[in-house]
């Protein structure tokens, strides 16, 4: 069980600039607040079990295990430090997330 959420400045960012997207190029604020609320369930329903995931394959060593989570489109990246669900990213699940991480 997770104690803590922790948002990176990165994942801020990331859901800023697509919801940002949704609702100011696309038009469609009803879209921009689902995709959050989506994002705020998902979150949710994932600090029960967080490293009870597959976690994600990348080419780089790293200290941490980074997991995802599928939303909608998108994939929300996160790692576990210490009891604290740190989210990282949240990009579109159609780019190399390879390059992103």
């Amino acid at each position: 069980m997770i104690e803590n959420v922790r948002y990176t400045d990165q994942f801020i960012l990331d859901v800023s600039q697509v919801v940002r997207y949704i609702s100011h190029v696309l038009d469609n604020t009803n879209a921009a607040q689902r995709l959050i609320t989506s994002i705020e369930k998902a979150i949710e329903n994932r600090t029960s079990n967080p490293e009870g995931f597959e976690p994600v394959h990348t080419c780089k060593v790293r200290q941490y295990l980074y997991y995802r989570i599928y939303i909608k489109h998108f994939t929300l990246y996160y790692i576990v430090i210490d009891g604290t669900m740190e989210l990282r990213r949240f990009i579109s699940s159609s780019r190399d997330y390879s390059k992103l991480l």
